[in-house]
């Protein structure tokens, strides 16, 4: 009995700080010469996100699908957005519908944007969280 209502508080231990994870916020890099801004927030209990590339008037806005944490507590998030037959240009030698990436921090101040990509032909880049 002590083993369940033990294991239940650890589930739900973990669910309150994947929600409360640092992976949530602005963070802000440079990807092939773009910048790119990534945003994974916490809406009503589940993650949701989105992607700039570019700055000024030139920013697109692509959405960001199936975000899933990776470990416990949450530092790493994966993601894809669209890759709108090149449009978003995020990846010069990518013909993929979708650029899967995976978002990394250790201190929930820097982290690392990498994009997973099955030929190993990824990249990895700093990502810093904007206040």
């Amino acid at each position: 009995m002590r083993s369940r209502i033990a294991l239940g508080a650890l589930a739900m231990l973990l669910a309150v700080n994947a929600f409360a994870s640092p992976i949530f916020g602005t963070w802000k890099a440079e990807l092939n010469g773009q910048a790119v801004t990534v945003v994974i927030a916490n809406v009503d209990r589940h993650a949701d996100g989105k992607m700039a590339i570019g700055a000024g008037e030139s920013t697109r806005f692509v959405p960001i699908s199936n975000i899933h944490f990776v470990d416990a507590p949450p530092m790493t998030v994966q993601f894809e957005v669209p890759n709108q037959a090149g449009a978003a240009k995020l990846l010069s030698s990518s013909a993929a519908k979708t650029v899967k990436f995976e978002l990394h921090t250790d201190d929930g101040q820097s982290a690392t944007l990498r994009v997973v990509d099955e030929s190993g032909q990824g990249q990895t880049v700093k990502a810093v969280k904007q206040k």
